[in-house]
């Protein structure tokens, strides 16, 4: 099986982004997480159903080129986040995880494709560390609450907060 493909626009500029896929219904996308790598070396495996991915990516691809793309890519990031949290009433932290590696994925593509900047996989990391503190910082107290309930149950969760807060 070929190589997953979407073609994205901005600014009227082209950015195509390939990805694996894990099965017919499904995408593996990148993790950025400060997860600790197994014995391998290897960190874990990101899958997502593409339909999920194609919604999620056409909301968190920025609307403009001007200015940063970091910066841009941090309000889609908050816009998305907001209306999955307003459609579902709660942001499970998979949820969250998926939405920061995608807006990474973007933030290193367009950099490459559009910017000729090329980015490394540790820049990849120290933006999901600060994008996640950024969404975190925005959480109200009771979501907050709700993730370090989360947190006692999920080692994962559980791993990131004691991390990064």
């Amino acid at each position: 099986m070929d190589a997953y493909r979407i073609e994205l626009h901005v600014d009227g500029k082209r950015i195509i982004i390939e990805l694996p896929y894990f099965n017919q219904k499904f995408i593996k996308i990148d993790n950025y997480a400060p997860f600790p790598k197994n014995d391998k070396g290897m960190g874990l495996v990101v899958t997502t159903a593409i339909s999920d991915f194609e919604t999620d990516i056409k909301g968190l691809i920025p609307k403009t080129l001007e200015g940063n793309p970091f910066d841009n890519s941090v309000e889609c990031l908050f816009q998305v986040v907001q209306k999955h949290i307003e459609t579902y009433g709660r942001l499970m932290p998979s949820d969250l995880y998926t939405y920061i590696n995608e807006s990474i994925l973007l933030i290193l593509t367009i950099s490459d494709q559009l910017l000729n900047e090329k980015s490394t996989r540790t820049d990849g990391e120290d933006y999901f560390v600060v994008l996640f503190k950024i969404i975190w910082n925005a959480f109200p107290n009771e979501m907050k609450e709700q993730y370090y309930k989360f947190a006692m149950q999920d080692p994962m969760t559980n791993y990131i907060l004691r991390l990064l807060i």
